[in-house]
């Protein structure tokens, strides 16, 4: 199954910053925002996670955002071991902190206990 943008897509560039320790190249970040397909999904996630491993196949080499208007939230799967979830929508971040309490990374714990309570 092919992830292509739907026909509705915003396009744009913006060159890549470096930092001291940044292993990147220099070079553009190329930026596509487009309506994901519910049936899409898997395929979405399947290129957020492969990005770490390069040997898994195919490999986009992406980073993907998934955003929720609806539910006024944003998720970056990051790798197999995680995704940061981030919003203003309090009582769907508070569930999730409910609910996902025993994934949560120790050093993020103190901030997440003032904003949602422990």
């Amino acid at each position: 199954m092919e992830l292509l943008p739907a026909v509705q897509t915003e396009y744009w560039q913006e060159p890549v910053e470096q930092t001291g320790d940044d292993e990147l190249e220099q070079g553009v970040w190329h930026h596509i925002a487009f309506r994901l397909q519910p049936e899409m999904l898997s395929s979405a996630l399947w290129c957020a996670l492969a990005t770490d491993f390069p040997s898994i196949q195919p490999n986009p080499r992406a980073l993907v955002y998934l955003v929720n208007e609806k539910h006024r939230v944003a998720l970056f799967p990051y790798d197999d071991r995680g995704m940061d979830v981030i919003g203003d929508n309090h009582s769907l971040l508070s569930d999730l902190y409910q609910r996902f309490n025993h994934y949560l990374l120790e050093y993020d714990r103190p901030l997440m206990a003032q904003y949602y309570g422990e």
